[in-house]
């Protein structure tokens, strides 16, 4: 082997290792079922491709009024939707909520978040130890990456089941609170649009690789909502419904992964044996 920071294996020495193969009607028989989970991972990955796109489709749709559903007695909701400011509907960066200092909360950093805006995991702090120098938030708020690339990548999330109720995180993130008759997972979705996005990456302020998207450009962005709470409410529901479809693929792939893995791990080293032609091998 050779390198100073890097091990290498040369050549020869490659092809001079010894290894334990199989007969020929094992190794084809381990080929096929190794390719059957590829063929289950392809699917797999393929279903949660063609899931996701008819998400954005739906979100284009839904937040925008185009496509209408059906209220609680299977009429059309009707109305006009209406223009606001996200001021109008959120508080942006509430105070940050009182509790005593020896408690428990939870505390996310920003890489507790994912690009596609899910809450990754979340870890305890002492209250003390986290209430000043960092971003408070509480149940059902909405976070939202405010630097750049992070913003434009997606980062964000919907958090709940935090404990004691109250978290805290990075101060790189921008916290909106729905107000009164106004619903969190709705205003969630309009925060992982296109729109906002978009718009909010060219509004942003900064050196170049410190670009931050401003609390001014969060609460004055303009948007249309439905006319009543219960429509706002139906819409997030469909939105999480197509949510929880998604993960249920992506959890289902990652089984088939490793799945796959603990297989390759037996069948190519000996541990487990096959059957070939109904023969135990």
């Amino acid at each position: 082997m050779v390198g100073s920071t890097q091990v290498h294996i040369r050549t020869p020495e490659y092809l001079d290792l010894e290894i334990q193969i199989p007969p020929l009607p094992e190794q084809q028989k381990i080929s096929n079922i190794l390719s059957t989970w590829d063929k289950a991972i392809s699917t797999t990955e393929r279903l949660i491709e063609n899931s996701t796109q008819q998400k954005k489709a739906l979100m284009q749709q839904l937040l925008t009024g185009k496509k209408r559903l059906l209220d609680d007695n299977g009429e059309r909701f009707a109305g006009e939707w209406e223009e606001v400011k996200l001021e109008d509907i959120t508080i942006v960066n509430p105070k940050k909520p009182s509790q005593p200092e020896d408690s428990f909360v939870s505390f996310i950093p920003m890489e507790a978040v994912s690009e596609n805006a899910k809450l990754i995991k979340q870890e305890i702090r002492k209250y003390e130890d986290v209430s000043k120098g960092f971003t408070a938030f509480m149940n059902q708020d909405v976070v939202v990456a405010k630097i750049t690339p992070c913003f434009e990548n997606g980062k964000g999330a919907f958090v709940d089941d935090l404990r004691n109720g109250i978290g805290f995180g990075s101060t790189e993130f921008h916290v909106l609170r729905a107000k009164r008759q106004n619903h969190p997972r709705f205003i969630y979705y309009l925060s992982l649009t296109n729109d906002f996005r978009g718009r909010g990456q060219l509004n942003m302020q900064g050196s170049a690789g410190h670009k931050r998207v401003t609390t001014d450009y969060v609460k004055l962005y303009k948007f249309l909502v439905p006319p009543t709470y219960k429509e706002q409410q139906k819409v997030a529901t469909v939105l999480t419904n197509a949510d929880k479809e998604i993960e249920l693929l992506e959890q289902q792939l990652a089984d088939l992964q490793q799945e796959k893995k603990a297989l390759m791990q037996v069948l190519l080293t000996g541990k487990r044996r096959v059957v070939v032609d109904g023969e135990a091998i």
